[in-house]
């Protein structure tokens, strides 16, 4: 395990999202490894999850820095690309609660041809994780992605009743994420 490196990451995030008002990081809660971490983002205005604090939880394994970390999100929320009804991780869950390009371990080294982003590579940090996670709640393309969804009915309804979408990604902010 590349402890220096995960340090290194780890004060970079500290510093880089130091006066950042929607990212908040710490050490994962009864631990002391930098490498697993509690990160909060806050919704943003003019999103449905606006006010909202929506807690992820980070960790990097053996191979970090030539796979990405593991990423979990503990708030329910209506989301595309985070799924609902997900237990805590084990060891063989993270890769199955937040969808997107950057932590997929298919797509390491890999660009994707229809949106153009690329997946994990050793040069990335966790930096770029938390920027990509931050523009997924404030929902901009392509990190907000219902074409390539985890949550297949959060997408549908986007798709089909941005409304409704709008609707129901409120009330479940409103209910989990205060």
């Amino acid at each position: 395990m590349n402890y220096e490196r995960i340090e290194a990451d780890y004060f970079e995030a500290l510093s880089a999202y130091d006066e950042d008002p929607y990212v908040e990081i710490d050490i994962w809660p009864g631990d002391n490894f930098v490498g697993h971490m509690q990160v909060v983002i806050k919704g943003a205005a003019g999103t449905p999850y606006a006010g909202g604090q929506f807690v992820f939880e980070i960790k990097m394994f053996s191979d970090y820095p030539f796979s990405p970390p593991g990423v979990f999100c503990h708030t329910p929320i209506w989301h595309p690309n985070i799924a609902l009804g997900r237990t805590p991780p084990t060891k063989n869950s993270w890769r199955d609660n937040v969808c997107f390009d950057i932590i997929d371990p298919r797509r390491v080294g890999k660009v994707d041809p229809t949106t153009q982003t690329a997946g994990w590579t050793p040069t990335r940090d966790i930096v770029m994780l938390l920027e990509a996670m931050k523009l997924m709640i404030h929902m901009f393309p392509p990190f907000f992605n219902p074409a390539d969804p985890l949550n297949e009915d959060s997408a549908k309804q986007y798709l089909e009743d941005q409304n409704g979408f709008i609707t129901k990604a409120k009330e479940m902010t409103d209910r989990y994420a205060r």
